[in-house]
């Protein structure tokens, strides 16, 4: 966890063992002082077990994490406050899961949730949450990344420090 005057957003899957063990790093953080606020938002998407009748497993997400995941880093980047942040995320998270389940409809839609709605739960602007989402980042895969251009990316990667993780994998 990294410390932060302003607080820390545990993003725990909807998964039994994260959901039990989510408590302890919370109570440690608190207890050296790392973070002052500090709250735990379970994901809500549902798409890695199927749901049935007869199963005993509970629901867990997978897909939809990053896209919360990248709307509250963002919203953190532009300085919103702990409050606003956490707001975001219960709105946003709330509505991940019409996402992953649209996937299995009849008809295809790949809207990432609702951001009326989202916008609405969080007294937010559906534009801002929009730019959130769409802000650059340097994660990898992620469509608008701050990679440089194709031509130039060779010439990174053979410019890597030697003993950085990535320019091992690249070795094995």
């Amino acid at each position: 966890m990294a410390p932060s005057s302003k607080g820390a957003i545990l993003f725990i899957s909807n998964y039994t063992g994260d959901r039990l063990h989510s408590g302890l790093p919370m109570e440690k953080a608190k207890a050296e002082g790392l973070v002052n606020n500090i709250a735990i938002l379970v994901a809500t998407d549902n798409v890695s077990i199927p749901n049935s009748k007869t199963s005993r497993l509970d629901r867990r997400g997978l897909p939809g994490y990053i896209l919360t995941i990248k709307i509250l880093g963002a919203a953190s980047k532009r300085h919103y406050t702990f409050e606003k942040c956490f707001d975001i995320g219960q709105a946003v998270n709330a509505l991940i899961g019409a996402f992953e389940t649209s996937l299995n409809a009849p008809t295809f839609s790949i809207t990432p949730c609702n951001p009326s709605n989202a916008a609405r739960q969080s007294n937010s602007d559906v534009d801002a949450l929009l730019q959130l989402l769409e802000t650059n980042t340097t994660a990898a895969s992620w469509p608008n990344t701050t990679w440089p251009a194709y031509h130039d990316k060779r010439q990174s990667l053979s410019n890597l420090n030697k003993t950085s993780t990535l320019a091992k994998l690249i070795k094995c």
